[in-house]
């Protein structure tokens, strides 16, 4: 699996992070047990940006190297 395929991969997982919190949000409003779901979805939406921001700094680090070997050709 590719650096590129990880970023994908954790774009997918954040997407539907927000989406699970934005339903516990809306669910919570009517059950307070769900306001324990929408927590738990924030923290797994923040883990993913986390993830998805490292990722993002390798995969910008790797094709700024290769740019940088490409222009002194």
């Amino acid at each position: 699996m590719s650096i590129f395929d990880i970023y994908a991969n954790n774009r997918v997982a954040i997407a539907d992070a927000q989406i699970r919190m934005d339903d516990a949000q809306r669910d919570s409003d009517a059950d307070p047990f769900n306001q324990e779901l929408l927590l738990k979805a924030k923290a797994a939406s923040a883990d993913m940006d986390v993830r998805a921001g490292w990722v993002n700094y390798r995969v910008t680090s790797k094709r700024e190297a290769i740019l940088g070997i490409i222009n002194k050709s």
